[in-house]
């Protein structure tokens, strides 16, 4: 069962990710970014503004903000991971998470295309993975704006796959919309469709 008190790791802070991470700490969720050293060094020195196109618009200071290129760190403690890597970077997440991520710990896929999760799962055998797709997009500040900032652009929810008892609820915050599923594939298909 996810629990409020459990630390969410984002497995690649990119847009979505910073988009998805920024709205679980706005409301209180632990979270921890797992990014590389620009988007990192962005979020330590200045915070994050989290907006969207129905017009929130909020900043987390970078004193409240756990931010680290460190696998170590950033997965060690976490209750679930949300990789949102890109698709390339599928296999080497799986690799950092195996070699540092609690055995656990609840993944979830929250990257385009249809066989990410299929993956992670071959790279986490007896893990628990859920597939998961985020139905909009996301802009970035450009390069060197400060505080970095992640814009939702179009309308959508985060949908993930049922079976974790409280997840969707918990991830299921102000500016994210997160709904279970059991059709995960004809989602993920539907997008790639689109």
């Amino acid at each position: 069962m996810a629990s409020e008190a459990g630390t969410i790791a984002i497995a690649g802070a990119g847009c979505i990710g910073c988009y998805v991470g920024g709205c679980l700490a706005l409301a209180g969720r632990k979270v921890v970014f797992l990014g590389r050293d620009r988007v990192v060094d962005a979020l330590r020195q200045s915070g994050l503004r989290v907006s969207d196109l129905d017009g929130r618009d909020r900043r987390l200071e970078a004193r409240a903000i756990s931010a680290t290129d460190d696998p170590v760190i950033a997965l060690h403690d976490a209750d679930i991971i949300l990789v949102t890597a890109k698709s390339g970077a599928t296999g080497e997440m799986a690799r950092l998470i195996a070699a540092h991520g609690r055995s656990d710990a609840v993944v979830v896929s929250l990257q385009n295309g249809v066989d990410n999760a299929d993956r992670l799962q071959a790279g986490l055998p007896g893990r628990r993975v859920l597939a998961g797709m985020v139905m909009f997009n996301v802009v970035q500040s450009p390069d060197g704006e400060r505080p970095l900032r992640v814009h939702r652009a179009s309308q959508g929810e985060v949908m993930i796959g049922d079976g974790v008892d409280g997840l969707a609820s918990l991830l299921d915050v102000d500016g994210l919309a997160v709904e279970a599923r059991a059709d995960m594939k004809a989602v993920q298909w539907s997008k790639l469709l689109m």
